[in-house]
């Protein structure tokens, strides 16, 4: 048993860290401060060590990440900033300050899965929108998987969706080349849409898709990808550019630059322009354009088998 020790403090978060040969709780305690308690069997809980999160708080999950051949451990807190570092003997050395994943207030309190058989870190955030329906209060996100990368001396978070969404592929759509005379529009119906695209641009330009008939703009003179109210930055210096998007009917998730950059936000799709289009821009080379639409998990034979 644990006792309280700051007021509020809660969501314990506990893994097995083979370094220390113990299992690791880590506690939001208050403010940006989380602590962190070892354990020879889950009964009693010694308290090593404290870390700060800036402008986090809330819900810590923690899980182990290789990168170049090297066991590296991700802390992150409930709005997705996260530290990098290992466990040594006697306690978690961060490698870099704090980073960020995701950039809206709707994805919150991610959670990772453990002991799945292939190995993989797949984790599902809560998302905080309203549902306009009767009998539903916000929802789940996509299952993602996490991976970790470095560049140069930095390590960066990555979020794909999981490979299982391709088995609720419906219809595809697809096209390369440029958009120089008329629009490309693909006509959607009310299914959820997984919508990629990479594309090969010109140093200051701007790129805008219309989702339902609301423009997303990316604008690689600044490096700000802009949906609504959201700004993220990203990482515009390549001469190539992916982004994945995941439409729902009250949601967007947006995945950019190999996964480094995401955020999710509320987005009632409007069924009066159901399409996605791609405007005129003769700047832009689109080296591939894939739109799938998604059946729905609740008819699929692998679902109603298990019922």
């Amino acid at each position: 048993m644990l006792p309280t020790i700051e007021r509020g403090n809660r969501d314990p978060k506990v893994v097995w860290v083979e370094e220390m040969n113990r299992y690791v709780m880590v506690l939001y305690m208050i403010g940006h401060k989380y602590s962190m308690f070892f354990s020879d069997h889950l009964m009693t809980w010694t308290h090593f060590q404290d870390l700060e999160i800036a402008d986090d708080s809330e819900c810590p999950d923690i899980y182990p990440m290789i990168c170049d051949g090297k066991k590296l451990w991700v802390i992150s807190g409930a709005s997705d900033i996260y530290l990098v570092g290992e466990f040594v003997e006697n306690g978690f050395v961060t490698l870099q300050s704090e980073r960020r994943l995701t950039y809206s207030r709707v994805n919150y309190a991610a959670q990772s899965f453990s002991g799945i058989n292939d190995g993989r870190v797949v984790r599902i955030a809560w998302q905080r929108v309203r549902i306009p329906a009767p009998g539903f209060s916000q929802q789940m996100s996509i299952p993602m998987k996490m991976n970790l990368e470095k560049s140069g001396d930095e390590y960066f978070l990555t979020a794909n969706p999981g490979w299982e969404i391709e088995s609720l592929y419906d219809q595809s759509m697809s096209f390369e080349g440029s958009v120089s005379e008329t629009p490309v529009r693909f006509e959607l119906g009310e299914n959820p849409v997984d919508l990629k695209i990479q594309i090969q641009h010109e140093k200051n330009t701007a790129y805008r898709i219309l989702l339902f008939g609301v423009p997303l703009t990316i604008n690689f003179k600044d490096g700000v990808i802009q949906y609504k109210g959201i700004k993220m930055p990203f990482d515009h210096s390549l001469e190539t550019f992916d982004l994945r998007l995941i439409v729902d009917r009250c949601t967007i998730e947006v995945f950019a630059n190999s996964r480094r950059y995401c955020f999710s936000e509320m987005n009632l799709c409007d069924f009066n322009l159901p399409y996605v289009e791609f405007p005129v821009n003769e700047q832009l080379k689109y080296l591939k354009v894939e739109c799938h639409t998604l059946k729905s998990i609740y008819l699929s034979e692998d679902f109603t088998k298990n019922i």
